[in-house]
């Protein structure tokens, strides 16, 4: 039915748009509600040609830096990064005429398009600490540190990864989205270090910010599941090797350590 609605919409805005000559605030309002249209069925390239021609069109700074944005959005869908951060940078020009959410949230999708190989990394970072230093963005912090949290995993700096990642979940940030990517990307890098009982407790975690029975939820439980077995072997294997040291070392140590098992 909303597939219908949506066809339907676009023949009656073109038709709109093809016999009326419609100008300025009018514009942008049916070439917007039309991009939506072409958005809604997927139709992403048509999409784009009415948000940009609503943007030119808007004579409200917000709705620019809205529409900007949405184009900037489009242009990641389809893979065209440059085209993508051209439209993030249009909505930081607009700095104060907009609402602050839009130029932050402009600056971190441009920074979720850095290339790791060709991009100047020192620039980048002291643009993200800039960003993270300025006391007007400190609602949008949660943001800020996961973007240098993900610089540092990519640069290999594990340690600061963590730091940053962390410093993320401790922002009490309302993006539950955000806040399972922190908590599941803290368990991939103790999975990898085969820390698999402390990955299993940073992919429960996860689970706590995700819709239930989502099929990001299911990834997640599988990858928490499949853990199980392996925790408890290791538990196994460290109190065999816990026997094995006791039984190995010399008999006086040993009494002495059961001797002060038995006075606790």
């Amino acid at each position: 039915m909303r597939l219908e609605n949506d066809e339907l919409a676009i023949r009656n805005l073109k038709r709109l748009l093809e016999q009326e000559e419609i100008q300025d605030q009018e514009l942008a309002d049916a070439t917007s509600i039309l991009a939506q249209a072409y958005i809604n069925t997927k139709s992403l390239d048509s999409a784009l040609t009415q948000i940009g021609r609503a943007a030119v069109a808007t004579k409200k700074p917000h709705e620019e830096g809205r529409f900007y944005f949405i184009q900037g959005q489009l242009y990641n869908a389809l893979k065209d990064k440059d085209s993508a951060n051209l439209a993030f940078d249009k909505v930081i020009d607009l700095n104060r005429k907009i609402p602050r959410k839009y130029l932050i949230s402009a600056h971190i999708e441009k920074a979720k398009n850095f290339d790791y190989e060709k991009g100047n990394k020192l620039e980048f970072i002291e643009h993200l600490s800039k960003l993270e230093e300025d006391r007007e963005n400190r609602p949008f912090l949660d943001h800020i540190y996961h973007q240098k949290a993900t610089y540092y995993l990519n640069r290999n700096r594990d340690s600061l990864a963590v730091v940053y990642y962390n410093k993320s979940i401790r922002t009490n940030s309302q993006d539950k989205i955000l806040i399972s990517k922190n908590y599941e990307t803290l368990g991939d890098m103790n999975f990898d270090r085969n820390n698999f009982k402390v990955a299993g407790a940073y992919y429960d975690s996860t689970m706590t910010k995700m819709v239930e029975n989502s099929k990001p939820f299911r990834i997640i439980k599988r990858k928490r599941e499949n853990l199980d077995d392996v925790i408890y072997y290791e538990g196994v294997a460290e109190v065999n090797d816990s026997i094995l040291r006791f039984v190995n070392m010399p008999k006086r140590n040993a009494w002495i350590i059961l001797k002060t098992m038995w006075q606790n």
